[in-house]
This record gives C-alpha cells, sequence and structure tokens, in this order.
C-alpha cells in the first residue's frame, strides 16, 4: 500500500522556509538586483568549474583519481 504524503503539511514547510527566506534578505538588504547578479556570478562559476572537470585529462590518472587524491590530503591534513 502506498504512503500517504500529507500535502498540508509540505506546503506549510514551503510557506515557512519561503518567509525565512524572504526575511534573512530584507534584513540582509538584499535588492532584486543584488540577488540577480549574485545568481550569475555563481552560474559564471559553476560554468567555469564544469569547462575545468571536462578538460581534466584522463591520461596520467583520471578525475577520479585526482578527486581520491583531494580526499586523501583533505582527511591527512
Amino acid at each position: 500500500m502506498p504512503q500517504i504524503i500529507n500535502l498540508g503539511y509540505l506546503d506549510m514547510q514551503l510557506k515557512s522556509l519561503i518567509f525565512l527566506a524572504s526575511s534573512i534578505a530584507f534584513c540582509l538588504g538584499a535588492t532584486p538586483q543584488g540577488v540577480e547578479s549574485d545568481l550569475d556570478n555563481i552560474l559564471s562559476q559553476v560554468n567555469t568549474l564544469d569547462n575545468d572537470i571536462v578538460a581534466f585529462p584522463d591520461s596520467g590518472g583520471s578525475l577520479v583519481n585526482a578527486l581520491v587524491c583531494n580526499f586523501r590530503f583533505c582527511i591527512e591534513s
């Protein structure tokens, strides 16, 4: 039997989250233009990261090997 999800509860959580995010933005003095600028900046950084990941060579190792090596370094430090 499928589990019944209480949509009213989820709707209330979503409204609370939106209210909280709006309150924080208001308190920090965020403007729509500032938020749009920040989102464009994040998009640019994500695109740069994606391009760097795609350009990472498979010769001499792989991206997975590099990530494992970096993870090990972070754990040991």
